[in-house]
């Protein structure tokens, strides 16, 4: 996470951590969110103002996100793919019952969430 100050304090500061997903409120978040080490040495002489402000408790808050978005489009994308006609005589229906995060991992350019769906298919055959 890349972070820009204006004002007194300039520059790009830059925060590491690892993507967690928790069920209680289904909620992606960064706990360990920490500033990186070249951004650690940087902030040295301006410790006393980071203590001050709490920013790295605020970033933390404020890298929170709904995994709901990523859940619907992960039943959307099930659903489309068992709803379909296989031939012109065969047919898959289907719906999806459910749709449970696993697991977040940081990609290069995004989060990636793993789910675990489960379903049911009927194979409609015509005579």
């Amino acid at each position: 996470v890349a972070v820009d100050l204006g004002g007194d304090a300039r520059g790009r500061l830059y925060l590491v951590g690892t993507p967690r997903y928790d069920p209680e409120d289904g909620r992606i978040g960064v706990p360990d969110l920490d500033f990186d080490v070249a951004s650690g040495r940087a902030l040295v002489e301006g410790a006393a103002w980071v203590a001050r402000v709490g920013l790295v408790g605020l970033l933390r808050d404020a890298a929170r996100w709904p995994a709901s978005p990523a859940v619907s489009w992960a039943q959307g994308q099930v659903e489309r793919g068992l709803n379909r006609s296989l031939s012109e005589r065969v047919r898959l229906e289907g719906r999806v019952a459910s749709v449970d995060v696993v697991d977040v991992v940081a990609g290069l350019d995004a989060l990636l969430v793993r789910a675990d769906v489960r379903a049911e298919a009927t194979l409609r055959v015509a005579r």
